[in-house]
C-alpha cells in the first residue's frame, strides 16, 4: 500500500529550523506580526533629534499640525542668565532652546528655522530668543559652549550669535573636527586673549552644567529641543515643548497660538 503524504492542512505552515521540518499555524505566525508591528510603531523617535524625551505628567496636543506628535503641553522652564536676543520689556513669549554644538540637528535648526523665528517674531517684539546648553556629546561640546558664554561676556548677544552659528557651520559644513576656535574668535572681531582667560579661568563651566541640569528636570536628554511659552516677569516660561529640529511651520502654530492667548 502506497505511504500517504502528510501535506500541512490548510491553516498550517511547514517551518524549517536546523534541518528539521515544523508545522506552525498561520495562526500564530500572523499573531507574531502584529506585535512585532505594535514594538515597532512603539518605539517612535522624534524626527531629526539626538535621542530626547520628556517625562512627567504632560499631555501630548494633536492642534499643531503634521508633527504634533512631538509637541508636549503643560511644560515649564526659565531664561535663567543665559544669552537671548529681543526685547524682554515687549515680548510675549520666550522661545528657549537646548543645543550641542556637535549635534547636525542643531546646526540644522540654526541654518535653516532660527533665522525666521527672529524676523517673524523677535525682531517685531513679540519674543525672545534663548540660548540655553544641553551639551550631550562631550568635553569637546562642553568646552565649545563655555568659549560661547565668554564671548557673550566679552563681546555681547550679538556677537555671541555669530559665534554659536558659525562653530555649527565649521563643523557641518566645513568639516572641521578639530578647529582654531580662538582664531574663529578672533575672525568674528573679538578679543580671543580677553575670551582664553575666561574660559581658562573655568567661570562658565558650572553654568552649562546648570542648563543640562534644567533640561533634564523637564524630561529633555536630547538635542535639539525648545521650551516654547509664555514669558513670565520672573523669567519663568510656561508653555510646550517641542522635540527635534521641526520645520518653521510648526514654531509658527505655536507662537501664534500663545500670542493669541
Amino acid at each position: 500500500m502506497a505511504k500517504e503524504k502528510n501535506t500541512p492542512k490548510a491553516d498550517e505552515t511547514a517551518v524549517t529550523i536546523g534541518g528539521e521540518k515544523f508545522i506552525v499555524p498561520i495562526a500564530l505566525i500572523l499573531v507574531a506580526v502584529i506585535v512585532a508591528v505594535i514594538i515597532s510603531s512603539g518605539n517612535k523617535k522624534s524626527p531629526n533629534q539626538d535621542e530626547t524625551s520628556v517625562e512627567g505628567s504632560t499631555e501630548e496636543s494633536s492642534d499643531y499640525g503634521d508633527y504634533s506628535d512631538y509637541i508636549t503641553e503643560g511644560v515649564s522652564s526659565n531664561i535663567d542668565d543665559d544669552p537671548y536676543l529681543g526685547n524682554k520689556d515687549t515680548a510675549k513669549v520666550a522661545v528657549i532652546e537646548f543645543s550641542d554644538y556637535l549635534c547636525y540637528y542643531c546646526y540644522r535648526h540654526t541654518v535653516q528655522v532660527m533665522p525666521d523665528i527672529l524676523s517673524s517674531y523677535v525682531d517685531t517684539g513679540k519674543a525672545i530668543y534663548v540660548f540655553r546648553d544641553l551639551q550631550i556629546h562631550g568635553e569637546e561640546a562642553e568646552k565649545r559652549a563655555e568659549i560661547g558664554e565668554c564671548v557673550n561676556e566679552v563681546a555681547g548677544v550679538e556677537k555671541f550669535v555669530e559665534y554659536h552659528e558659525k562653530m555649527k557651520v565649521v563643523q557641518f559644513e566645513d568639516g572641521e573636527d578639530d578647529p582654531d576656535i580662538y582664531a574663529i574668535v578672533d575672525d568674528l572681531g573679538v578679543d580671543s586673549e580677553r575670551v582664553k582667560a575666561c574660559y581658562d579661568s573655568g567661570k562658565y563651566s558650572d553654568e552649562v552644567l546648570a542648563d543640562a541640569d534644567d533640561a533634564n528636570s523637564i524630561g529633555i536628554t536630547g538635542t535639539p529641543g525648545f521650551v516654547v511659552g509664555k514669558l513670565n516677569e520672573d523669567g519663568s516660561v510656561d508653555g510646550l515643548y517641542i522635540s527635534g529640529a521641526l520645520p518653521f511651520e510648526t514654531f509658527q502654530i505655536v507662537i501664534d497660538g500663545l500670542l493669541k492667548e
